[in-house]
């Protein structure tokens, strides 16, 4: 106990704890390179991206945290999950999304993504800089994070800092073949990641050849095979959180059990409350950086649906999903409290490019500008999706605002574009082929897809072929090289990786560096995504995937596919809750803000 800082934490009533003690932490060339940094300003912090030599040196300058003054009891959110028990809490390895909602709040990476805005922020990393040739980037950490570990009997222990030799650890992790990480592949842009995951037993030697190192205990340098701007959304995912490497040599499959666990991010997982149906989470003593929110305490009740909005309505969650059954009721009595979240998961008809109909872009824009995705998203899904006009989805870096780009659903443009091309009339083209995959409610959209077209193109119903097929047979007769078994028109669906426009419409889109199932010709657009990729300012990047937006889905847009609507949920939100919900990945509970007064004031009427 000696060598280990402790605070210990009060027991407070319904398994709330308060935490009774926060600690303040504590010759140029011309070669161009971008660095981002938090600096203080009046009134708070602010990112700033600018450029510089390349001989600058970036200081890391912690940001001051003024000692918090001993709260009368702790803010407390009260929320529910429901899954029966706490899930495991390894980053490398869970996929479960209540588990992406911890690990969001109990390890920090170099970076994290601000659902506000959707700009990516400094996290472990104070700053980082971007060679002039844009494949390394050197991240120079904070001092003043650490790993605490929540004992037995209520305490928070910080056990050691948080240095670049974890970071490398998490790297090198993810990138084993043993790990067995899902969608590693997405981190082939490091340089050596492909050759150790393809290694079945891969040495200590192999190791040395991923393109990641750490000179001092500050300085995390990464080494990228091509310029890519998107790598730095990669720093925001919980595959890449430092990890403590002697906890996890020392346990192994059991490190991330609540006995063993080393955390590091804004909050601690409370031991106290692992037995029976809740799970908590504690404000982290030594947590440096500033809470947006005032969170002390985050209570998440395992509860299925209709028992979580039940309390919702008894006050006793603050926030709760709305079980379907009940929606209809929801939107008639208290339509205020209703929020649909959408997220980053968008289904879309796809258009093959040699077909006889839809090698026409007048045909493409027709059919696209055909379909009510509002009444789509109403009548087959039951409101849980949002209508879109353009590919990207909000919450991801670089997209814009929902209504911002795309000629969406309009039947008097679906009809001059009709009347524009070659065929002037449906019923003068030949029959289209439209394939779907073999889930009831996959028809049920094709169905009434297909009587839109024939509502506002006149297009006989004959004329259009619905076929339904097993998933992977659609994916094997879509694929470029299918030749006559490919369909003209077909359903798929994409959802993000990591959350930068270029997942979208470069890993989906691009000619060449995508699958390109609609087999589309090489253009000018495809210049555009790579100088997307290769652009330092983000703003200027973010533009230019705005200009590729209008090139695709704007009223003269080509349209290589029609999005139809992104997948949405549907949460009951009281007023005394301020959040700007999980569009990927994991809540952030430190950026929840509870009215506190009018929380406990409603809870006693």
């Amino acid at each position: 106990m000696s060598r280990n800082l402790v605070i210990r934490l009060g027991r407070m009533a319904a398994a709330a704890f308060s935490v009774l003690l926060l600690l303040a932490c504590d010759n140029p060339n011309s070669n161009v390179i971008v660095v981002t940094e938090i600096v203080q300003v009046e009134g708070g912090t602010r990112v700033v991206t600018r450029l510089v030599a390349q001989t600058m040196e970036v200081p890391v300058t912690p940001i001051p945290v003024a000692p918090a003054a001993a709260a009368a009891e702790p803010v407390t959110l009260d929320i529910s999950t429901s899954e029966e028990e706490l899930p495991r809490l390894d980053p490398q390895l869970t996929t479960d999304e209540v588990a992406l909602d911890l690990v969001e709040n109990l390890f920090v990476g170099l970076t994290r993504q601000n659902y506000q805005n959707a700009r990516i922020e400094p996290a472990l990393a104070a700053s980082w800089q971007v060679s002039s040739d844009r494949k390394t980037w050197t991240f120079r950490l904070r001092d003043d994070v650490y790993w605490v570990h929540a004992t037995a009997d209520g305490q928070v222990e910080r056990r050691r800092q948080v240095v670049a030799a974890d970071v490398v650890y998490a790297f090198r992790r993810a990138c084993d073949s043993r790990t067995n990480t899902p969608y590693v592949f997405i981190l082939y842009i490091i340089d050596g990641c492909e050759a150790v995951n393809r290694a079945p037993q891969p040495a200590a030697a192999d190791m040395t050849l991923l393109g990641v190192s750490a000179p001092d205990p500050q300085t995390v340098v990464v080494r990228l095979t091509r310029p890519a701007n998107h790598f730095l959304a990669l720093t925001t995912l919980w595959t890449l959180r430092p990890l403590p490497a002697e906890m996890i040599e020392e346990y192994e499959a059991e490190w991330d059990m609540p006995a063993n666990i080393w955390t590091n991010g804004p909050f601690v997982l409370s031991r106290a409350s692992l037995s029976g149906r809740q799970t908590t989470m504690l404000r982290n003593p030594f947590w440096p950086l500033p809470f947006d929110g005032n969170v002390d305490v985050v209570n998440i009740i395992h509860l299925d649906e209709d028992t979580a909005y039940d309390l919702w309505r008894e006050k006793a969650l603050d926030v709760a999903p709305v079980p379907a059954a009940m929606r209809e009721t929801v939107m008639a009595e208290i339509p205020q409290r209703f929020t649909l979240v959408s997220e980053q998961q968008v289904f879309y008809l796809a258009y093959n490019f040699d077909s006889p109909v839809f090698s026409l872009p007048e045909m493409r824009r027709a059919f696209g500008a055909a379909v009510d995705r509002a009444r789509l998203v109403e009548e087959v899904y039951g409101g849980l999706g949002v209508p879109l006009r353009h590919f990207t989805p909000e919450g991801v870096v670089g997209a814009p605002r929902r209504d911002e780009i795309g000629t969406g659903y309009n039947a008097d443009y679906a009809r001059q574009q009709l009347a524009d091309s070659p065929f002037r009339d449906c019923r003068l083209m030949p029959p289209i082929r439209y394939l779907v995959s073999a889930s009831d409610i996959e028809l049920q959209q094709a169905e009434l897809i297909r009587q839109m077209w024939a509502d506002e193109l006149k297009c006989p119903q004959e004329l259009i072929q619905l076929e339904q097929v097993q998933f992977g047979t659609l994916l094997a007769q879509t694929r470029p090289d299918a030749g006559a078994a490919r369909p003209d028109v077909w359903h798929l669906g994409w959802a993000s990786y990591y959350p930068d426009a270029h997942n979208w419409l470069g890993d989906v889109l691009h000619c060449t560096e995508s699958e390109n199932r609609e087999r589309r010709p090489c253009s000018a657009i495809d210049e555009q995504i790579r100088a997307a990729e290769e652009t330092a300012a983000p703003d200027e990047r973010w533009e230019i995937y705005r200009e590729i937006e209008r090139a695709f889905f704007a009223q003269d847009g080509i349209e290589p596919l029609t999005p139809l609507y992104a997948r949405a949920r549907q949460i009951m939100v009281h007023p005394w809750l301020q959040y700007a919900p999980a569009t990927f990945g994991g809540e952030q509970y430190d950026r929840y803000r509870l009215d506190w007064t009018a929380k406990q004031l409603e809870r006693t009427q």
